[in-house]
């Protein structure tokens, strides 16, 4: 990935959507619809780097065939239907979920408390609970 005109392919999942830098992306190629809005936009904006136009696939397999004797509205596949209502959602309104902010997030809170570890050599307790509490995202979680 490092390596400027190799071809290369790599496989993520929501590594595309937590900032994560994986390098210089062509495309990408979603396997279903995403699930939201940001979502998309997320990793869709990990292709639009150094001037370059986005380029983002979609591969909207269905796990039951479609009837064709079936009215039109239900020949649709659903995944096609979902990526292409949360394009559309986009595109047409730049409507975006709003951001929901966690009042316990426990989860950002262990991963900052491992990368406060992985960069000290040692810590007591108390200190590191200092530290990784005056964080703002850590405000309604006490140190008990």
């Amino acid at each position: 990935m490092r390596q400027p005109n190799q071809p290369a392919v790599t496989a993520a999942t929501l590594t595309l959507e937590v900032g994560v830098d994986i390098g210089h992306l062509e495309r990408v190629i979603q396997l279903e619809s995403p699930h939201s809005v940001a979502s998309f936009l997320q990793r869709l904006g990990r292709t639009r780097r150094r001037g370059e136009d986005a380029d983002m696939r979609f591969v909207c397999a269905e796990t039951e065939p479609l009837q064709e004797e079936a009215p039109l509205p239900e020949q649709i596949p659903w995944q096609l239907l979902q990526a292409n209502a949360i394009i559309q959602l986009y595109l047409e309104e730049r409507w975006i979920e709003p951001i929901e902010s966690l009042k316990y997030p426990l989860s950002l809170l262990y991963h900052q408390t491992m990368s406060i570890l992985a960069a000290t050599e040692s810590l007591s307790p108390a200190t590191l609970a200092k530290q990784v509490l005056s964080l703002s995202s850590f405000t309604d979680i006490t140190p008990e």
